[in-house]
């Protein structure tokens, strides 16, 4: 691939998803009662749930799920109540993973085609970009597929499914990067032996690919894998780790970065480290978003890029599409 040839960045959160769909996926801050719900009632009082931020109140039930072993008790009256408080918590937070999951599924709906799709799919997004994400949805996916991207090797070279085909490249090559997981993503076993543990498989199902035409899974697939938004993200699987590792070695090769409806939270320190993989001096970044000169602080003070070289576009992408059009134009 020729310097001509290599695409741009693009880092898309929530704040997206929400704009182009006109509201019919959620921000994750909107989703503080919903959760609460999926909750047992005494955990929803004693974690803060539908008081709280979600985010924070699954991040101390998580902090006692990991160290609930840790707890200094007589062994003769912990062990049973031991297991049993690992076992609510591991559930409850099943529930929130699977709730989160329905919540961000297709369900069968086409993407819209408003105005700013449109001209997001025709100006902005182009062969050969990369999309790195933290969001759940599927939106992006459909709205470019079947005819630009294809699910084998358009999440990455590990996420191929059985086959390996990388049928992604004979198209538009955009590549997207679910940092965070997806409904797509299975954890399946790697042998017979039960004791080994598996790894995370590409699984199509209709209800999150209604503009794709075939499904594939596997017989003894668990998920759906979603890294959960807490402040706790252990690195889990050797596919994810694969998945991260593509996605810096696509950036360390490019020096344009559009942020569109990300709030760079501080605890996704995943995501700032694949960032720290551009160029601090040459790199060119576009900022769309409601807290565009916050995140532009943001960036130049923990990553020390450049300040000459980062534009912000304060709003939503739907009111500032065609001052990106014309910024992409111009300076990138």
């Amino acid at each position: 691939m020729t310097n001509k040839e290599i695409g741009k960045v693009f880092l898309l959160g929530a704040g997206f998803t929400y704009d182009i769909s006109d509201g019919e996926f959620p921000l994750m801050r909107d989703l503080n009662k919903e959760i609460a719900s999926e909750v047992d009632d005494d955990l929803v009082e004693k974690y803060g749930f539908g008081r709280d931020d979600f985010e924070i109140c699954l991040t101390k039930l998580e902090a006692d799920l990991f160290h609930t072993f840790a707890e200094s008790v007589p062994l003769e009256v912990s062990l049973e109540s031991l297991k049993y408080k690992h076992k609510r918590l591991r559930e409850n937070r099943e529930k929130i993973r699977y709730y989160l999951a329905d919540r961000f599924s297709m369900k069968g709906q086409l993407p819209k085609l408003n105005s700013t799709v449109r001209k997001f799919l025709d100006h902005i997004i182009k062969k050969n970009d990369i999309v790195l994400t933290t969001n759940y949805d599927f939106y992006l996916e459909n709205l470019l597929g079947p005819k630009r991207w294809s699910p084998h090797g358009g999440y990455g070279k590990r996420m191929r499914w059985l086959s390996k085909k990388d049928e992604n490249s004979k198209l538009d090559n955009i590549k997207i990067f679910k940092l965070h997981g997806s409904s797509a993503f299975r954890i399946v076993p790697i042998s017979d032996d039960l004791e080994r543990r598996g790894d995370i498989e590409l699984s199509i199902k209709k209800e999150n690919f209604p503009n794709f035409y075939s499904e594939l899974g596997w017989a003894d697939e668990e998920g759906p894998y979603l890294i959960l938004p807490s402040f706790i993200k252990p690195l889990e699987f050797n596919a994810i780790s694969e998945l991260y590792k593509e996605a810096i070695e696509e950036v360390k090769i490019r020096n344009k970065l559009i942020i569109i409806g990300s709030s760079l939270r501080e605890e996704d320190y995943i995501l700032w480290f694949i960032l720290s993989y551009f160029d601090r001096r040459t790199t060119q970044i576009i900022i769309v978003d409601l807290n565009a000169e916050d995140l532009k602080k943001s960036i130049t003070d923990n990553l020390h890029f450049h300040e000459e070289n980062i534009f912000s576009l304060s709003g939503k992408l739907s009111e500032k599409i065609d001052e990106l059009i014309f910024k992409l134009n111009k300076t990138i």
